[in-house]
């Protein structure tokens, strides 16, 4: 049996709720979130010891669900990929995509016109996947349909057997990660 070694890391910003792991890479490089003392959920990478918050992307503004540069995967080459909402310029209805490539980051929007959305994951040829989510014009949740983007281009992956939780509407239901 392979031995396994566990320890803990805590975000030096991180509040009561602690720090979340959401990703790592073959040089053990980290991905995840934390949320700070006033509830509000920030990503960070973490290597050799060293925490980057991502806290201070441009624009990046706490909203009702109170999310700022979350991350959620981390390739072999240490690109960040994530999310966060009120990127100028963005054309998205409520997430926008980001990607840290060593400090410089490229920015794209969330399946345009949609409410919102995450990204979950981005491998070793920077594609990246994730999920959206919508609402019909009543208000009702029309159901979550995941993604990959690769090279600027969108590709949805939708189950067309998936249900989510009898849904009258049957909404596709998908989540990448």
């Amino acid at each position: 049996m392979t031995p396994y070694s566990f320890y803990t890391i805590s975000d030096p910003n991180a509040g009561s709720e602690g720090t979340i792991v959401t990703g790592v890479n073959a040089s053990g490089e980290l991905a995840g979130d934390y949320y700070d003392s006033a509830g509000t959920e920030h990503g960070f990478t973490y290597s050799n010891g060293s925490f980057t918050d991502f806290s201070d992307l441009p624009s990046a503004t706490p909203t009702y669900e109170t999310h700022i540069g979350i991350v959620g995967g981390i390739n072999d080459a240490g690109e960040a990929a994530g999310y966060y909402y009120n990127i100028p310029g963005v054309p998205a209805g409520g997430g926008c995509g980001f990607i840290d490539h060593n400090g410089s980051y490229s920015y794209f929007g969330i399946s345009s016109g949609q409410s919102g959305g995450f990204v979950t994951a981005i491998n070793n040829s920077g594609e990246i996947v994730g999920n959206y989510y919508s609402y019909y014009a009543a208000g009702a949740f029309a159901g979550q349909t995941g993604f990959i983007y690769a090279s600027g281009t969108y590709t949805d992956i939708s189950d067309p057997g998936a249900n989510y939780g009898g849904n009258p509407f049957d909404a596709n239901w998908g989540r990448l990660s």
